[in-house]
């Protein structure tokens, strides 16, 4: 790899994508937000259905306010569980990604098709401890995990030379 190329193989796996789906929900102060304001609605109906059967003694009341309480715990599992589901039928991991990134842009091939996307319209890079995410628009990105590079230090090179192209753009 020269000083402006960098020239990655990997397979995704199902939990690279279900990681990148639960950093998506976090992508925006926006996002995070709503999903912490749907959260509260929920557990609030959940406890005034658990008061309104304490009171009353109803058995709907009682179901409905296990479900709605239950649901910080079953939501999540719901939604990890679709994540394989698109996972499998967009068939991501069927193949290895043959990633070039360079002064131009980011081209991703896979067995699926070939893709090149300009340093313009990746819009955020996103730096977790496993993955480096390359945001494209609010609801896709490419997706690198750490392992992909020979070392850390290269993970972090790649980020930085992603972060000094992308400075600007915004969500």
């Amino acid at each position: 790899m020269d000083a402006a190329t960098f020239n990655l193989t990997y397979r995704l796996t199902k939990a690279d994508y279900e990681a990148m789906m639960a950093n998506y929900w976090r992508l925006s102060p926006e996002r995070r937000n709503g999903v912490r304001a749907l959260q509260v609605l929920v557990v609030g109906t959940g406890f005034l259905a658990a008061y309104f059967w304490w009171r009353s003694g109803d058995a709907t009341a009682l179901v409905f306010a296990a479900l709605l309480l239950s649901s910080p715990i079953i939501a999540p599992a719901i939604n990890r569980w679709s994540y394989g589901r698109v996972f499998e039928r967009q068939r991501l991991g069927e193949g290895e990604v043959k990633l070039t990134v360079d002064a131009s842009g980011v081209a991703a091939k896979t067995n699926l098709g070939d893709q090149h996307f300009p340093w313009p319209s990746v819009r955020q890079v996103e730096c977790t401890p496993v993955h480096l995410i390359l945001w494209l628009h609010p609801y896709m990105g490419v997706l690198v995990p750490r392992s992909a590079f020979p070392s850390s230090a290269e993970a972090d090179r790649f980020a930085g030379f992603a972060k000094q192209r992308t400075s600007g753009n915004s969500m």
